[in-house]
């Protein structure tokens, strides 16, 4: 038998062995939410977490105009929103067990979750510059030459990219923001909002896309609605009416069943626009069609 021969036959049979033999360590992890967000609740999260990014953006606006005492009050807002999402966020127990042959590790803890979903479509006009500035700083790290494209309220790049936030991130910026400008060091301060405004993280969204786009145009339909434009809000529900259509298509018949009576409801609406009076009602109204939509996406 030759060399090469022999050496396979032991291959064989180590792994025979090594197959057939218990694990030498197991770990295993569980987590244990202790409740979970409604829709409304969720969209409440996102919006605080949107304002927290848009204050900061206008802290470092603020020391670039060398104004301290604005950059500080707009540090002291998002820090307070910080605290309110984190007071809102449902805590939950992870537990771990490692084993290896007689030895065992176990431990449990309670945490809370740090990153939080920005749905940017709730808040456009005001959240499109830190978006856009925090996705320009992130395409210098990576070395890119174009960088972010021109900030826009129609964005079409930006309206399929989910957006989160690092709280615990935005959280130690913001403590060095404010540690720096007590001190009055501004630029060091500057360095602090640059960790909040980094902390955003994108990714492209690739599932459920015509659901992101409906959700966004209703919050479009409501601006339209806030500023008296009720032929725009007309024609955004009818783009949402289509993004509903274009799911339900694919969708199972539990899902088709609720994207009907959405679109039931809208087209109610929409035919019955001119006859309403009261607009802030119609914003709400807007607001538990994007929460009915939320429930759809998860």
């Amino acid at each position: 038998m030759n060399y090469s021969r022999i050496m396979l036959v032991i291959a064989l049979l180590l792994g025979t062995g090594v197959a057939g033999a218990a694990p030498r360590i197991t770990a295993k992890v569980d987590t244990v939410p202790g409740a979970s967000l409604t829709a409304e609740e969720q969209r409440a999260v996102s919006v605080a977490a949107g304002r927290l990014l848009r204050h900061a953006y206008d802290a470092r606006v603020a020391l670039e105009a060398k104004d301290t005492k604005k950059a500080a009050d707009e540090v002291a807002l998002s820090e307070k929103l910080v605290r309110i999402i984190e007071n809102a966020m449902p805590s939950a127990t992870v537990k771990a067990r490692i084993t290896s042959g007689e030895l065992s590790y176990e431990d449990e803890d309670t945490v809370k979750p740090t990153i939080i979903p920005i749905y940017d479509e709730l808040d456009k006009v005001t959240l499109v510059a830190p978006l856009h500035y925090a996705r320009a700083e992130k395409s210098k790290q990576r070395g890119e030459e174009n960088g972010a494209p021109a900030a826009g309220v129609a964005d079409d790049e930006l309206r399929d990219t989910r957006v989160t936030l690092d709280l615990e991130r935005a959280r130690a910026g913001l403590q060095l923001a404010r540690e720096k400008l007590d001190k009055g060091d501004a630029e060091a301060a500057g360095h602090g909002l640059e960790v909040v405004l980094d902390s955003v993280q994108f990714a492209v969204v690739t599932v459920d896309v015509p659901l992101h786009r409906a959700q966004e145009n209703l919050m479009l339909a409501k601006a339209a609605l806030e500023r008296g434009d009720k032929r725009e809000a007309r024609a955004l529900l009818a783009e949402v009416d289509e993004d509903l259509e274009a799911y339900a298509k694919d969708a199972s018949k539990t899902r088709e069943k609720a994207i009907d009576e959405l679109r039931k409801e809208m087209k109610a609406l929409s035919a019955d626009l001119d006859n309403k009076a009261n607009d802030k009602g119609l914003a709400k109204t807007i607001e538990g069609w994007w929460d009915r939509i939320s429930e759809l996406v998860q």
